[in-house]
């Protein structure tokens, strides 16, 4: 061989064209003393076949051996290609934190950088998370890009390197800290319904990283209580009633956002009753009492009707109304009167009382005013007393409006004009009969005090009282007291 170095294309190990430079290390079957000592000191032929030895190989030996030995014997020239086998090393994960942690925001592009000093031959480079292979690529670099969400905080992500020549991969894992805003959950549904006067208790919990710095209940724009560092918050109502149904609404924040979480408060109530009507003061064929019902929930059931007087006796029961609307019957007109009492209708939506009642009354007095007076049936027709100086008539009326006129006149051939008429009028209760039941009524007893009437015998008396509708009579027949009439 000759002194001097040369140069020489040949395909790598790895397939790829290299340009080699070729040096002379052997001259005459002895090493070249043009080589650098250090060199020169790692180097020995060794045997007759002058094999090369080369000791504390390092990288600055690969290349390209070409062993010629023409001068020396027949032997054809032997070409040998030296390269190194590396396994990668110092793999290192870029922007760690204490406890080999990557910080992250949520819904924030964020990358995961794998470093390594490659190998030969080259290596491959593998992301996982939690054993899930994600990319790969390299040698040396692989950058993982994605956005983190808040279901990958905590994950593990393990960067792999590896070459043809290791069984298993050099690794680094590192734990994801991703910081997200709150999210909230409630301890009852959306929508929340309660009886009232019963005790409520909501309470919501907060999730977020890092923790939340205050969360709170409120109502509308009303704050009903509060609390700071806490991941969750009870709200205690106590007796509700039905003005605290509304929206409660639970939020929450931290240092990268805010959360709510709105669930609708329904408080059931029974019926409340309104009956609305007008008292018959003209004759009209449209007699009805309306019983509106107001309740939560809103689907009322109307049931029967009951008709009592004014002393809480009952006269009548009417068929249930789908509407709540009872109209009153046809009725005589002279027995329109018949109707006055309270009419009481009873609903349900299901929803009990605070005693426990599952059915509502509304109560209602309704007053017919038109009519004349009515004579009771309780009166005399045939009276007597033992006063010798006077004449006493008495007479019992019911009338719903104000007896405004009384008269008494005698009646028959002899009939005498009556004069020096004294009359009292004393408030009484009567016994009626209304659509066949026996009530008890507000009357008046007239009490027509006939002074100075010389009588020998019996006499018929007629009594006329009336209202603003109109009057009444009825004929009585006085008699001293032991006659008999016949």
């Amino acid at each position: 061989m000759e002194h001097g170095t040369s140069q020489v294309t040949i395909i790598d190990i790895y397939g790829n064209p290299k340009v080699w430079n070729v040096t002379i290390y052997m001259y005459g079957g002895k090493l070249a003393h043009t080589l650098p000592e250090k060199l020169f000191k790692r180097l020995n032929v060794i045997g007759d076949n002058f094999d090369l030895h080369i000791t504390n190989l390092s990288t600055s030996d690969e290349g390209l051996y070409i062993c010629d030995l023409k001068e020396y014997c027949l032997m054809q020239q032997s070409s040998y290609l030296l390269q190194n086998k590396l396994l990668p090393s110092k793999l290192e994960i870029l922007n760690l934190t204490h406890n080999n942690t990557v910080n992250g925001k949520e819904i924030c592009p964020l990358n995961l950088v794998c470093l390594v000093e490659s190998g030969k031959p080259p290596e491959v480079l593998r992301w996982r998370k939690n054993g899930i292979l994600l990319s790969q690529g390299g040698p040396s670099k692989l950058v993982y890009s994605f956005v983190p969400m808040k279901t990958d905080h905590q994950s593990v992500f393990t960067c792999e390197a590896q070459n043809t020549d290791m069984a298993k991969p050099l690794t680094k894992s590192i734990h994801l800290n991703i910081k997200y805003k709150p999210s909230i959950r409630i301890n009852v549904g959306s929508t929340f319904n309660v009886i009232e006067d019963e005790t409520v208790h909501i309470c919501c919990t907060s999730w977020s990283n890092p923790k939340p710095t205050v969360i709170f209940w409120h109502k509308w724009v009303k704050e009903l209580v509060s609390a700071f560092n806490n991941s969750s918050l009870c709200y205690k109502m106590s007796n509700v009633s039905r003005h605290d149904t509304g929206n409660y609404i639970c939020s929450s924040q931290n240092e990268i956002g805010d959360a709510f979480s709105e669930i609708s408060l329904i408080i059931s109530y029974p019926p409340v009753i309104n009956i609305r009507y007008r008292n018959l003061t003209e004759y009209s064929s449209n007699r009805e009492i309306r019983c509106l019902a107001e309740g939560e929930p809103n689907s009322c059931k109307y049931f029967m009707w009951e008709h009592q007087s004014l002393f809480n006796e009952h006269i009548r029961y009417f068929g249930e109304t789908g509407d709540g609307i009872l109209r009153l019957p046809e009725t005589n007109i002279l027995k329109l009167y018949h109707d006055t009492g309270f009419y009481i209708c009873n609903v349900s939506n299901g929803i009990p009382d605070y005693g426990g009642n599952v059915f509502q009354q509304g109560r209602a007095y309704y007053l017919v005013s038109i009519g004349p007076p009515v004579f009771a049936a309780a009166n005399k027709r045939v009276q007597d007393n033992n006063i010798e100086a006077s004449v006493e008539i008495k007479v019992k009326v019911y009338s719903s409006s104000a007896i405004i006129c009384h008269n008494i006149e005698e009646v028959g051939s002899m009939s005498v004009k009556l004069q020096c008429i004294d009359v009292r009028a004393n408030h009484i209760l009567l016994k009626e009969s209304f659509h066949d039941a026996i009530v008890t009524v507000n009357g008046l007893e007239i009490i027509f005090v006939l002074n100075g009437l010389n009588i020998h015998g019996s006499r018929k008396f007629n009594v006329t009282v009336c209202n603003s509708y109109g009057e009444s009579s009825f004929d009585v027949i006085w008699k001293p007291f032991g006659m008999f009439i016949t």
